[in-house]
C-alpha cells in the first residue's frame, strides 16, 4: 500500500491530496501556504511543514502538476521556490505534465470522488501517479 501525494502549485498555496488504494486519505491538512517568498522564515516554515506533512502521512511518492516557465501561463517565482522546496525533501517527488496527465486518464470517472472545486486538478494528479 502505497501513500501517494498530488500537489498542485497555485499562488502561493501547495493544494495536498492523499490517496491509497484509490480512496482518499482525510488528512489535517488539505493546502500549505508561503505566506512571504522573500522571507527566509516563511521559507523555513513552509519547508517544514512540507516535511512534516510527508512524514505524518507516511508519503511514499509525490507528483507535482508542472506548471509553463514562461508565456502567458507560466507559474509565478513563489510557486518554482515551492517547488523546489518540495524537491528538497526525503520524499520521491516527480513533476508531472498536465497533458500527459489528461492522457493518461482519458475515460476515467473522478465524479465519484467527494473533493472541493479546488482539489480535482490535484486528484488528477495523484491518480496518475497511482495508475503508472
Amino acid at each position: 500500500m502505497k501513500n501517494i501525494c498530488g500537489i498542485e502549485l497555485k499562488g502561493n498555496d501547495a493544494i495536498l491530496i492523499v490517496l491509497q488504494n484509490g480512496n482518499i486519505v482525510r488528512t489535517n491538512k488539505n493546502k500549505i501556504s508561503l505566506s512571504d517568498s522573500k522571507n527566509q522564515d516563511s521559507i523555513k516554515a513552509f519547508h517544514k511543514e512540507i516535511i512534516d506533512f510527508f512524514a505524518t502521512n507516511n508519503i511514499d511518492i509525490a507528483g507535482i502538476k508542472e506548471r509553463a516557465t514562461k508565456g502567458r501561463f507560466a507559474g509565478g517565482s513563489a510557486s518554482f521556490k515551492m517547488e523546489g522546496l518540495i524537491q528538497n525533501t526525503d520524499c520521491e517527488v516527480k513533476l508531472i505534465n498536465g497533458k500527459t496527465i489528461s492522457a493518461k486518464l482519458k475515460g476515467i470517472d473522478t465524479g465519484s470522488y467527494e473533493l472541493l472545486k479546488y482539489q480535482e486538478g490535484v486528484l488528477q494528479v495523484a491518480l496518475y501517479l497511482e495508475s503508472n
